[in-house]
């Protein structure tokens, strides 16, 4: 049951200052929404190609590569050209299992030249995992690093959903087909049709509400919609952009894609780094980040923070409390926004809105947006009470792979139902409040509670498992596990957390294990999770700390 909330806090020395920002957000938008978007990927490349030249488009700095925006869409037409020679044509699903660089970025931007879709990889996914989105996503061809190749050989031989004449290794291993040199010795001019800006351009595998990772099916009219709408939003030149991420999560190749339409500098690490994030701000003179909360609490302040070209900092579920102290650290205006695998962006703050800072507003609709907020019957709620936000846009996700079930509750009636719940003051300023997804968000990954509670159901000692949240300073939320123990004596988390390193990415091990005697079960056969947590002021008191080693 989605309640009434409380009121918005009133403050009334910044109302006027927030309608006036409101409604020239506005007027931008319908500016921004009357923009004409390129009419597919490929010619998005290229336009960017004649625009900008021999101008450095992708810095991967650690490896010391360096391609200007012509290199760039030279590179996209071979890759373009080695996937027809391997077999792809528009509508072909690829998954891509590669690290950081110009081999996956190039991959992607290929793919969508012919039409074809990648399926990016999470390269610390288990095997066990690959093949579920292997097979979810229906690819028929695995393109893959050499280091993660062993994730693909430990599939049994007659259960592999993509046979080994249809991998391709980047390097040169027996057996395989070398992808590098494939790519080295295409032609560069593919003869395809054009590519529609409704063509399924990626596949993304986030956690959905329920059940393992989902496929979002996105259209290159996503990309595009992206690009022109955040390219537009506000008037800065931004010369450099630093991203911190893994490039198969979608922000890297979101910010990826705008800074190719905008001829900004996509300056690129080959592993995130706390430790070395400011660090590389400093040396490569960047302009613009993202920024969460995990990061920042762990980046060490210095006296120097503020000796930075930083020209905005985006943040996302940003602790409020620190929003301001954001700012003053690094001398920069930081902006909220909110989007999800499914539909980004969907809010945007207007760099204009210092009379949100601290607010904890995400923002008001981006271009190209629509956005309501409704009851458990999908009826409006009143401004200032709280309901699950829905949006509907052109560049909406056209459904999960391989799941019509999940895809028709996700777009019911033609609007994206997020499973997060907000609330909108008098002005349209959207604020976060909660999620109905039974999920927990983890140093930015959001991790299904049903796919680690499956994953402790497979130990023979273990005849049911629950898994809640349970907040952190530093990482935002922790996963804890509450375990029933079959017949006899329980087994030792260790053995537990062993198990599930077996089967799950690193980052979907629960931290926390408690064992419990029994579980409250609602008539529908669930673990009330509810009565698990109620009125317990700290969660991890009674449990094992996986980080600590030792009861709590």
């Amino acid at each position: 049951m989605i309640e009434k909330s409380s009121a918005l806090p009133v403050w009334d020395e910044l109302e006027e200052e927030r309608a006036r920002v409101a409604a020239d957000w506005e007027k931008r938008k319908l500016e921004i929404e009357g923009l004409p978007l390129p009419k597919n990927i490929g010619e998005l490349v290229d336009v960017a190609a004649d625009r900008f030249g021999e101008n450095p488009a992708w810095n991967f700095f650690e490896t010391g590569q360096v391609l200007t925006f012509n290199e760039v869409a030279s590179l996209s037409r071979k890759a373009a050209s080695a996937l027809l020679t391997a077999g792809a044509r528009p509508g072909t699903r690829i998954a891509v299992m590669v690290g950081n660089g110009p081999n996956y970025l190039g991959t992607w931007l290929g793919a969508a030249r012919i039409g074809a879709t990648i399926v990016p990889v999470n390269g610390r996914y288990t095997s066990r995992e690959l093949e579920h989105v292997i097979s979810k996503s229906g690819s028929k061809l695995l393109i893959v690093d050499a280091a993660n190749l062993a994730v693909y050989e430990q599939l049994p031989e007659t259960n592999r959903p993509i046979g080994r004449h249809d991998v391709f290794v980047c390097g040169d291993l027996p057996g395989y087909r070398n992808w590098l040199q494939l790519v080295e010795e295409s032609s560069g001019v593919p003869v395809v049709s054009d590519a529609d800006a409704d063509d399924v351009m990626s596949i993304q595998f986030t956690s959905g509400t329920t059940g393992f990772p989902k496929g979002c099916m996105l259209p290159q009219r996503f990309w595009l919609n992206a690009a022109v709408g955040v390219s537009n939003s506000n008037d800065l030149e931004i010369e450099r952009f630093l991203c911190n991420q893994m490039l198969f999560y979608l922000d890297g190749q979101y910010n990826a894609i705008i800074c190719l339409y905008r001829g900004t500098t996509f300056f690129c690490c080959s592993k995130p780094s706390a430790a070395k994030f400011l660090d590389w701000i400093k040396e490569y003179r960047i302009n613009e980040v993202f920024m969460f909360d995990a990061l920042y609490k762990k980046a060490e302040p210095s006296p120097n923070d503020r000796e930075n070209e930083l020209k905005l900092v985006h943040i996302f579920g940003f602790n409020p409390k620190l929003h301001q102290e954001l700012e003053a650290r690094f001398g920069a205006p930081a902006r909220e926004s909110f989007g999800m695998s499914e539909y980004a962006p969907a809010l945007i703050m207007p760099l204009a809105a210092d009379c949100m800072i601290g607010s904890a507003s995400c923002g008001l609709a981006a271009p190209n947006t629509r956005l309501r907020i409704v009851d458990d019957f999908d009826e409006d709620v009143a401004s200032g009470d709280v309901g699950e936000l829905l949006i509907q846009s052109p560049g909406l996700m056209t459904g999960y792979a391989g799941d019509e079930e999940a895809s028709h509750g996700a777009l019911k009636g033609g609007w994206l139902h997020t499973g997060d719940l907000f609330r909108r003051d008098q002005h349209g300023y959207h604020y976060l409040v909660g999620r109905k997804k039974d999920m927990v968000r983890r140093n930015a990954e959001n991790v299904a509670c049903v796919e680690v509670e499956s994953v402790l159901r497979m130990h023979p000692a273990v005849a049911e498992a629950a898994v809640v949240a349970v907040p952190d300073d530093v990482v935002g939320e922790e996963i804890k596990a509450y375990v029933l123990a079959t017949a006899g004596a329980p087994p030792e988390p260790e053995e537990l957390l062993a198990f599930c390193g077996q089967h799950l990415a690193k980052f979907k091990i629960p931290r926390y294990i408690q064992f419990v005697d029994s579980f409250s079960i609602t008539e529908s056969s669930r673990v009330e999770k509810k009565k698990l947590v109620s009125g317990v002021t700290d969660l991890r008191a009674g449990s094992y700390d996986a980080t600590m080693r030792r009861w709590l």
